[in-house]
C-alpha cells in the first residue's frame, strides 16, 4: 500500500493556478501559503482565500457583514441549523463578517480534492447567502454598516 504524502508548495501552487484558469477564475498568489481565487455563481462574484497551514489547507470567503438588532440570537440559531445541513462547509464570524469555510488535510491532497473543495464551497455559498438574508429579514435585523 502506498503511503499518502503531502503535496509540495510548488505542486499546490500549480494546482490552484490550473484549477482557477480552467474555471475562468482570477488567481492571485499573495505569498507562498496564500492565494485568492475570484469565483462566480448564481448569487454573484466572491473571493475565496486558500491558505496552506502546513498540515491543513483552508478555503474561506466573507459572506456579508454581521447582523445587528434585538433578535440576533434567533438569527444565529438559524445559522447553526443551516451549518448542520452543509456538506463540509461551516458558517462562522470573523472580523465583523459572516464567513463560510472548509478545510482539507494536506496529507493525501490531490488536484481533484482541491477542485472538489472549491466546488463544495461554491455550492454552499449559493445556498447560504440567500438563506442568511432571509433569516435576517425574518427576524427584523439589518447587516452591520448597511443603511436601511
Amino acid at each position: 500500500m502506498q503511503k499518502k504524502r503531502s503535496p509540495s508548495d510548488t505542486q499546490l501552487n500549480k494546482w490552484v493556478q490550473d484549477i482557477g484558469r480552467a474555471s475562468g477564475s482570477s488567481v492571485q498568489r499573495h505569498n507562498p501559503n496564500h492565494w485568492q481565487v475570484t469565483r462566480h455563481n448564481s448569487v454573484g462574484q466572491y473571493t475565496v482565500d486558500i491558505r496552506d497551514h502546513g498540515s491543513i489547507v483552508s478555503y474561506g470567503t466573507s459572506l456579508m457583514p454581521d447582523v445587528v438588532g434585538r433578535n440576533r440570537a434567533n438569527f444565529y440559531g438559524d445559522a447553526l441549523d443551516l451549518n448542520g445541513k452543509l456538506n463540509g462547509a461551516r458558517i462562522g464570524r470573523e472580523n465583523g463578517n459572516l464567513t463560510l469555510t472548509r478545510e482539507d488535510q494536506k496529507k493525501g491532497l490531490t488536484p481533484l480534492s482541491v477542485s472538489s473543495s472549491l466546488h463544495q464551497l461554491d455550492s454552499a455559498h449559493q445556498v447560504v447567502v440567500p438563506e442568511l438574508a432571509r433569516s435576517a429579514k425574518k427576524h427584523g435585523l439589518r447587516f452591520r454598516n448597511v443603511k436601511k
